[in-house]
């Protein structure tokens, strides 16, 4: 939120995604989808209450909270899908599917899930450079995503859509 101090003149979006296949809390003994309770559902609600009760009081007014299940954000003219990605396949059409699941064209997805970070561009669709980016995974190698063969450096995405071109590109940022 330090953000919006220091920058007090750009609009930020700050975008949560409500649902992963990790932050469940369950008992013993149950498995996935036994019990509705999230915990990422709780961290959402918090920063929520957070911004608003700032935007009551005066304060982040340059700060916009889009979250969801997952989130579609229209980036003048450049629409982006947020998700932690475990609806959808590992296959390189999840755009298609993005775009089923919206019914609208897309030009960007961005996910996690894989735990890899990647890139992949796609056809030229609407003027617009298609892609996905799979984001990697703060916590990097573990015994788990080496066993599915999905490990990766610990780290995160620095992502700049640039509308005016109809591109988009990302890096990998290192822990």
């Amino acid at each position: 939120m330090r953000l919006s101090e220091l920058l007090p003149d750009v609009k930020i979006t700050y975008i949560m995604i409500s649902k992963d296949n990790h932050s469940e809390l369950r008992l013993y003994n149950t498995s996935r989808g036994d019990m509705p309770e999230n915990l990422q559902e709780v961290i959402v609600e918090s920063v929520k209450r957070d911004i608003e009760t700032a935007h009551r009081y005066g304060g982040m007014k340059n700060i916009e909270f889009v979250y969801g299940d997952e989130v579609l954000v229209d980036f003048s003219g450049y629409p982006v899908v947020f998700a932690h990605g475990h609806q959808y396949s590992r296959k390189d059409d999840i755009l298609n599917e993005v775009e089923h699941q919206h019914n609208q064209f897309v030009a960007a997805y961005i996910g996690g899930h894989w735990h890899r970070y990647s890139i992949k561009y796609r056809d030229v669709k609407n003027g617009k450079q298609q892609c996905l980016i799979h984001l990697p995974s703060v916590v990097g190698d573990t015994d788990y995503s080496d066993s599915l063969h999905v490990s990766s450096l610990p780290g995160f995405c620095e992502v700049v859509i640039d509308s005016t071109l109809g591109t988009i590109n990302a890096k990998a940022i290192i822990l």
